[in-house]
Order: C-alpha cells, then structure tokens, then sequence
C-alpha cells in the first residue's frame, strides 16, 4: 500500500527522508502532457487541434482534464504548472491557464509514423503500456505506446511508436521475441497496412444503401468527446444492434448507428421515460433530422465503410 508521508530509506541521517509523493506525480503529469502534445499525438489528435484553433493556438487547462487519465493523476491547475512549467515540449499563457505547444508540428512526423511503428500481439491479459514501454525502451526511443482494444475489449495486442525507422527495424529482425516468458507477435505496422489495402482490393464490397432513421442523437452527455465510446455502445445495443458511435462531429452531440430504425425508436422512448443512464447521467436524445442524416451518410458513413472490407473492424486505443 503507498503511504502519503515521506518514507525513510537507508543513508546517511541528513538523507533519510524519501522525496515526496509529489515528485513522483509531476514526473507523471509531465510526461502525459508532454504525450497529449507531443509528435506521436497531437498531430493525429483531432480534438486537441480543433480547440487549438479556437483558442489562437492554446487549449485551456480545464479541456486538458476532459482526458480521464490526466484527470486520474490531478485536476488542479496550479499541480498542473507546476508539474510542467520547465518542459520542452509545452509553454504557458501568462495566466498560466493555457497550454500550446512550444514549437510547430514537423509535417514529416506523419508522413513517417506507421514506417516508425510496430504492432505486438500475443500479450498477456495483464500487460500495461508502462510495461511495454519499458522491455521495447531496449531497441530505441520509444515515442508511444497504445494497447489494441475493440469495442472496448483488450485485444492483447498494442502499437509501438518508436522515434526513428531503424529502431522499428531493429525489433522486427528478431524474429522470436519473449514477455514474462511469453512469446510475442511482431508486426511492422507499414507492412501490415500494405497486406490490408491489398485485401481491400481483393474482397468484393457488399453495396451499402442509405438507411433512413438509423442514427440516434444523444445530446447531454458532458464531456462528449472524451466520453467512453465502447461503454455507451453497450449501453445502447440492449435496444437494437449498434454499429458505430461517433463522438467526433460535435463538442455537445453523439451519434449512434443503428443496424435497424426500429432501434433508434426503441431506445428513444426508454430515454423519453428517463429510464436509461449513462456515467451517473440520464440520456436524452433524437432522432437526426432527415436531411441531416442523409448528408451525414453521404459525408462520413458510405466514405468510411468504403475504406475497409467488410469483415474487418478496427483497433481503438485508449486515450
């Protein structure tokens, strides 16, 4: 069990207090700000950059504690500053209620990301990211690490981002590799890529046709976009088979798809009747009027069933 007072340890009698919990907590509040802003993330972050871009370039403290993991460690402002006011990687406003990054995003980054990246497989029930950072620190500089889940199950799989090409390399030409005495599956993530845009050409696509009445709004769920996708997911399909939630259109609205219509009105009127809650909060929601869903269709659900085959379905990680 950790103690909160300062421990003593073996030394001399001036040196016999252990350094406070605290030092402890702005080493790991620094080094998950410095994730959220760094090369391996904000890039790809759609929402860090929309807000960005709505606030001349800075993201407000209390955006920053949306994000469950920071939020597990502090939600304090002043912790927060005090944790990573000497990083390289972010600066503060003078009010030292804003954080942005210290320097511009390097176009390359993205361009080279799944070259730099390999995916694992074959993990253990148990295995962590804190882990895994720590047995593939051995092959190079490890940027990120991102566990493999799917509908919010673990896939005992994960996504090593590393800083350079070579040192990605260097793990793949080990063809055996071992976990806690596990053997481990190593995949670079640029070859697998290629082995599934060439499925995509080969698999024949089923046609897809616009189904009216499929999309349900939820519109009081705070936090949307940091909210828990697979978790709701769940929590709606006992009205019907849900294929998707997005949570990625709107700051105040999440979408689910549905398979039928006749799910959508089920679970609208359990929500009507205040009989369905989510995160300690009762749902409220809509249908999506018809002109709208049937642009939202035409914009982002046919363009994105096109992308895949239609017995893949992605990987997500945790935030």
């Amino acid at each position: 069990m950790k103690r909160t007072n300062e421990e003593p340890v073996v030394g001399d009698a001036d040196e016999s207090r252990k350094k406070p919990r605290s030092d402890d907590l702005h080493g790991k509040i620094k080094k998950q700000i410095e994730f959220y802003f760094g090369d391996s993330n904000y890039p790809k972050d759609k929402f860090m950059n929309e807000t960005a871009e709505k606030n001349e370039g800075w993201i407000p403290v209390p955006t920053l504690f949306l994000f469950k993991r920071l939020a597990s460690m502090t939600t304090d402002a002043t912790v927060l500053y005090e944790a990573c006011k000497d990083s390289t990687v972010v600066v503060f406003d003078e009010t030292k209620t804003k954080v942005k990054r210290a320097t511009e995003v390097d176009a390359s980054t993205l361009a080279t990301y799944k070259a730099r990246s390999i995916e694992v497989y074959k993990l253990q029930d148990d295995a962590t990211m804190e882990q895994l950072e720590e047995f593939f620190a051995t092959y190079g500089k490890v940027l990120s690490v991102r566990l493999l889940n799917r509908q919010g199950k673990f896939m005992n799989g994960a996504r090593v981002e590393f800083a350079t090409e070579e040192e990605a390399k260097k793990v793949c030409e080990n063809a055996e590799l071992e976990l806690n005495g596990q053997k481990i599956k190593i995949v670079k993530s640029s070859e697998k890529e290629k082995k599934e845009k060439t499925k995509r050409v080969q698999t024949p696509q089923a046609e897809v046709k616009y189904v009216q009445g499929t999309v349900l709004q939820v519109t009081n769920i705070p936090n949307s976009q940091s909210a828990n996708r697979a978790e709701l997911k769940q929590t709606l399909s006992k009205f019907g088979k849900v294929l998707f939630v997005d949570n990625s259109s709107s700051e105040t609205v999440i979408l689910a798809r549905f398979l039928e219509p006749a799910g959508v009105q089920d679970a609208l009127k359990e929500i009507e009747a205040k009989n369905v809650k989510f995160e300690g909060t009762v749902l409220e929601g809509s249908t999506m009027p018809a002109a709208e869903e049937e642009e939202y269709w035409k914009n982002k659900v046919l363009p994105g069933l096109a992308k895949k085959p239609t017995h893949h379905r992605g990987h997500h990680h945790r935030r």
